[in-house]
């Protein structure tokens, strides 16, 4: 695997064909989110894999762990798993809110068997279907139950070895965040971050009351971005097709200075246009 193929080059759409010449099994990628993992553990051991605060008044208290400590952690919980009488094709239910254990618990349910995540804020009714349907041998309360926290959040980052942080167990739930996020982006230093809509429209109403030159793109899912998106940062829709995750991005239109793309394949190259 090189860097190369993993990151080809794009600073045009004419870019593009070259891109789509080689084939996506050619380009090395890890062929499970186990074998990701394992190669960000080898490549970058001592590098913080994540960084968990414990609520928006605590966020400069973050619980940190290594790439070499959370396989070591996933290889643990794998193992309970197994002992437990997982196998490749039992599910485990996993709800809570976020938190730190819930990447090490998402992860070894995948290395075990299948991870079946679950919304703790669903009534108990379905709750109880979702688990019938599943048919969960074992039911954890730990989960990350929305596909882009898992690959766009978690897995993404892992690829470059990069450190993901972690808003607390209630997220953008959370209605003081709201008032710490520039100070957040400033004191960690993100370069991008992902959210829904109405987050953002939420954030063009909080003033900018930190450094934030390190933001590079903010990513939004779900819907259109709302007229009321911030202009300080590149801002892509990332728009999610036929159960994939991120299939296209595109530069939100009518903002002034933002490139005016037509859909493009997620290979883009981030500028802040501040």
């Amino acid at each position: 695997m090189t860097a190369t193929a993993l990151w080809p080059t794009y600073d045009h759409p004419d870019d593009l064909p070259a891109i789509e010449a080689v084939p996506l099994d050619s380009r090395g990628l890890p062929t499970s989110t186990y074998h990701l993992l394992v190669r960000a553990a080898d490549l970058w051991p001592d590098r913080t894999a994540l960084t968990v605060l414990p609520d928006a008044a605590r966020w400069r208290e973050p619980v940190r762990r290594a790439y070499s400590q959370l396989i070591a952690d996933v290889h643990r919980a794998a193992t309970a798993l197994h002992a437990a009488g997982i196998r490749r094709n039992d599910a485990v239910a996993l709800m809570s809110p976020n938190r730190d254990e819930l990447v090490t618990a998402t992860l070894a349910a995948q290395v075990a068997g299948i991870a079946a995540p679950i919304n703790p804020g669903l009534s108990g009714e379905h709750i109880a279907e979702l688990l019938r349907r599943s048919g969960a041998r074992i039911f954890a309360a730990l989960p990350l139950l929305h596909v882009n926290a898992l690959i766009v959040t978690l897995l993404a980052p892992m690829l470059r070895g990069q450190n993901v942080v972690w808003a607390g167990p209630l997220g953008y739930r959370d209605a003081a965040l709201y008032g710490e996020v520039w100070r957040i982006v400033e004191h960690y230093r993100l370069t991008a971050m992902s959210a829904v809509p109405i987050v953002y429209a939420v954030l063009a109403q909080c003033p900018v009351d930190a450094d934030i030159s390190s933001l590079r793109a903010c990513l939004v899912g779900a819907s259109m971005l709302p007229a009321a998106a911030p202009n300080s940062v590149t801002v892509l829709d990332a728009i999610v097709e036929d159960g994939s995750v991120v299939v296209t991005v595109a530069a939100a239109a009518g903002a002034a200075g933002r490139p005016a793309l037509d859909r493009y394949p997620l290979i883009w190259r981030l500028e802040t246009t501040a």
